[in-house]
């Protein structure tokens, strides 16, 4: 049988980058004519079908300004605008700028070309949006692959001081690269993690979003009282995800109390989203407070939000609805029939509670109001991550994690990786071997999908693909069956797909 062990190309090409630091816009010292446009104040209308490349980020310039693909009626019509090869992250920027639109686009961060000396993607988000005085934004109708987001910025972020910011109805395909290293581009080091959308601005409302292999979180919210989150699916397909929902974070923008360490979540309602752990592990399905993330957290509160009405899923879940550090909190008609397994990093000598779907700690809920399916703690909520303390990859100097795989999660690894790249469950021998394997090897899910495509079984089905692209070909496979069904359900009437029956929709697709 052939098998490869392990596939990391560490270093820079042997010849010049593409896209120097020297060169501007368009690569000849010039501005970009998009990019004039929006200096203009005029709007941007691209062409059906329309391919874009660029070497900078586009950055809005006048309120209420548009990009836009004109005349498309479904995503098969849709423009594309790509960030060329090179080290650059941001692909456009609307940071305090009222009313910038995006809408009917495929935006395309070509994470495989990432290029750089150092090895590290910049700490930036693919799309930039919010920022003080930015009011009514909105990104709509939209395709986002393959960001070079990293260091926990969002395929969409958008920033704190904005109000009223609308995200609904896009797909966010592939963001970051995970703890294992799934998901990384040929010169990348770690961890260029990503959220698929995470907002820092009041008032936000994020609906609809089908994300798909994020690597840091689903959705993050900074605080942004007021906010609402509804209707969301979270899949982790191909890489293990850090959270799906998260109300983790203490942000000082957003502080009530500096004495008491309380932070204001008022208003906040997260209502009908469902997480997937399909064949990635979620380390935590919707984490609410700061502790359970992160130590360094412990002590601060959250204050106010209401999470209502959720589900978690799927055979590689690590932990489910974990409460501790909030206070005024509704928690109420969440579900989950997922399968929980893998203990969490927790602290030095004292490690968390094994996996559950509901679990909290009754001293640091002050007066919020839990569902009764919630089990107290018996010894930590600390840190649940499986992150911060896992081994490192001993057969690499790049310091990717070999936390060992608990049964469960790795079968669940093995089918979802036999269902993408081959189109069909694993036989039972199947099964335990990849299972045993990946065990022995502690190599990641990247590795056994490129072992996949060197069976016959593959190349009959797909044709010959190097490995070494593997993510070049999810890429564009990924891309093609998103535009094709998405406009399948848009030839009907509908200007969006409902993302549950879009998701179920695309898993069906895998096995044609």
């Amino acid at each position: 049988m052939y098998v490869i062990n392990s596939i990391l190309k560490v270093g820079v090409m042997g010849c010049v980058l593409l896209f120097s630091s020297l060169l501007t816009r368009n690569g000849y010292g010039e501005i970009h004519p998009l990019q004039a446009k929006l200096d203009a104040g005029k709007n941007i209308e691209l062409q059906p079908g329309q391919v874009v490349r660029l070497t900078e980020c586009l950055t809005f310039h006048k309120a209420g300004q548009r990009i836009e693909t004109l005349g498309a009626k479904t995503a098969a019509d849709y423009a594309k605008i790509v960030m060329a090869d090179g080290g650059q992250g941001a692909l456009i920027n609307a940071h305090g700028i009222s009313g910038a639109t995006l809408s009917k686009l495929i935006l395309d961060g070509n994470r495989p070309g990432f290029q750089s000396l150092e090895g590290k993607l910049t700490g930036e988000p693919m799309l930039s949006f919010g920022g003080e005085g930015a009011v009514g934004q909105e990104i709509r109708n939209c395709i986002v692959i393959d960001g070079r987001c990293a260091g926990g910025w969002g395929a969409i972020h958008v920033q704190e001081g904005g109000a009223a910011i609308v995200i609904r109805d896009n797909v966010v395909f592939s963001a970051g690269a995970d703890i294992r290293g799934n998901g990384r581009s040929p010169y990348e080091k770690p961890f260029g993690w990503g959220d698929g959308i995470s907002s820092a601005s009041r008032d936000t409302k994020i609906l609809n979003n089908l994300i798909i292999d994020a690597t840091d979180d689903g959705i993050m919210l900074q605080g942004a009282p007021g906010s609402l989150v509804k209707d969301n699916v979270i899949v982790a397909l191909s890489r293990e995800m850090l959270g799906g929902i998260v109300l983790i974070d203490p942000f000082g923008y957003y502080e009530l109390d500096a004495e008491k360490r309380t932070y204001d979540y008022r208003g906040i309602v997260v209502e009908d989203n469902l997480i997937v752990a399909a064949g990635g592990r979620i380390h935590a399905g919707f984490p609410m407070g700061g502790s359970p993330w992160n130590a360094g957290f412990d002590g601060t509160t959250l204050l106010g939000a209401r999470v209502l009405n959720n589900h978690i899923s799927g055979g590689a879940a690590g932990y489910g609805y974990v409460v501790r550090g909030v206070d005024n909190f509704e928690i109420k008609g969440n579900t989950s029939d997922a399968t929980y397994s893998g203990l969490g990093d927790g602290l030095p000598g004292k490690p968390p509670d094994a996996p559950m779907a509901f679990m909290y700690d009754p001293q640091n809920i002050g007066n919020s109001e839990l569902q009764s399916d919630f089990v107290p703690m018996t010894n930590s909520l600390t840190a649940v991550l499986r992150a911060s303390r896992s081994p490192r990859d001993s057969r690499n100097a790049l310091g990717y994690r070999d936390q060992p795989y608990p049964d469960d999660e790795v079968l669940a690894v093995v089918r979802m990786a036999f269902v993408e790249m081959l189109g069909r469950d694993p036989t039972d021998v199947e099964s335990r071997h990849w299972k045993k394997w990946l065990q022995e090897n502690k190599t990641n899910a990247d590795t056994l999908r490129r072992n996949l495509m060197a069976r016959p079984e593959f190349v009959q089905k797909h044709g010959y693909i190097d490995p070494l692209n593997l993510h070049e070909w999810r890429n564009s496979r990924w891309l093609n069956l998103l535009k094709e069904t998405c406009s399948t359900i848009q030839s009907g009437g509908i200007d969006w797909p409902n993302a549950r029956a879009w998701n179920e929709t695309l898993m069906k697709a895998l096995y044609e």
